[in-house]
């Protein structure tokens, strides 16, 4: 109310100087009288119209207008200022698109369309015509509201030794068979009641999106739904897909700590059989020719015609072939998995039951 009063006082003030002044011009000029101040109004019509009239009420409103066009428009734009440098503001549409990843596509997967192709070309152009906006905003600051003339330009990422033009990223918005993503490595947080779409409106797209840009994702799916809805189509795209489940653990892939000591172990077990057999070989030789020198069996030493291995193990022994695996790879592995595993944790009651199983554990591999 006070901002309004003061608004009239001064238009009737600026009123009141534009008509006196013009009202005696036109008594020194036209009358020629120059006795004194008069506040005879009437003399703007002087020539029977009201032109004059029109001018000086015209002349007295202007800094009425200057304030509700100029200064008025200078206010709110510095409170703007002020509102953008304390609260974050909601980009429209417009903004989005100039800022964001446009991906395109279709049931095959995403595509460059022409007009994204040409966008690719004029890249380099577009970035100096940025510069050169930028630049000149930089100097001349009043030139802040042509911000909106800035060109998007397209981001290229070097995938191996590929150069691609697009990749997923969260979800922005989207029309028709085209969805805006922001590609960045940011972090972003999702707030919605129960039922408020969160999963059909940014998690599945996300999905979605990762799914036919090819590139790889790890997903927290709570409540399941998520497995269900999107694995099908992660299959068919060749996705090799591991579910983790602790509820169902019979669903669930799984890695088996003990597994790359069954390797050594398996491995080692086929040597010595393969040791083994070579001997078993190497024996049968060695009896026909003794046989065929001495004409029998007799006197043949199978310890002496097989000797020993490289650590000085005889290969024949207690009337059989010997072979000597060695598990020492495997035994570490399975002493390491036990020392992680049973590691005693402290103000723990468990702790005498855990070194236990493990000395068991320790023994069996060692016997």
């Amino acid at each position: 109310m006070r901002k309004i009063t003061g608004y009239t006082a001064a238009t009737v003030i600026a009123l009141f100087l534009s008509y006196t002044g013009f009202a005696n011009l036109v008594k020194v000029l036209h009358y020629k009288q120059l006795d004194g101040l008069t506040f005879n109004y009437e003399l703007l019509f002087f020539r029977h119209d009201g032109r004059l009239f029109v001018v000086a009420t015209i002349i007295g409103l202007l800094p009425l207008f200057y304030y509700l066009t100029v200064r008025f428009h200078e206010k709110y734009r510095l409170s703007r200022r002020e509102d953008r440098e304390d609260f974050n503001e909601l980009m429209t549409k417009r903004q989005a698109r100039k800022k964001y990843l446009p991906l395109t596509f279709s049931r095959e997967g995403i595509y460059l369309t022409a007009r994204d192709k040409l966008q690719i070309r004029e890249t380099p152009l577009r970035k100096k015509w940025n510069a050169a906006l930028d630049d000149r905003i930089t100097q001349h600051p009043q030139l802040q509201g042509l911000e909106h003339l800035k060109m998007q330009t397209r981001m290229k990422w070097t995938i191996g030794d590929n150069d691609q033009y697009f990749r997923a990223g969260f979800p922005v918005m989207s029309r028709k068979n085209r969805i805006w993503v922001d590609p960045t490595d940011s972090h972003s947080l999702t707030l919605g009641t129960t039922n408020s779409g969160k999963t059909m409106s940014v998690i599945l797209p996300l999905i979605n999106v990762v799914r036919m840009a090819g590139e790889s994702a790890v997903v927290i799916d709570m409540k399941g739904e998520l497995s269900q809805l999107t694995y099908d189509d992660l299959v068919a795209d060749g996705y090799r897909v591991l579910m983790l489940d602790f509820i169902t653990p019979e669903d669930s892939d799984g890695w088996n700590p003990l597994h790359m000591a069954w390797i050594r172990y398996r491995d080692e077990k086929h040597r010595a059989e393969k040791v083994k057999r070579k001997l078993e070989k190497k024996l049968r030789k060695e009896r026909s020719r003794y046989i065929l020198s001495m004409g029998s069996i007799d006197g043949f030493d199978a310890e002496k015609a097989l000797g020993a291995d490289d650590n000085g193990n005889p290969n024949y022994a207690d009337g059989e072939i010997q072979a000597y695996p060695d598990y020492s790879a495997a035994s570490e592995i399975v002493e390491d998995v036990c020392n992680s595993i049973m590691r005693p944790s402290k103000g723990s009651k468990d702790n005498d039951a855990k070194v236990n199983i493990k000395m068991q554990v320790l023994d069996k591999i060692r016997m």
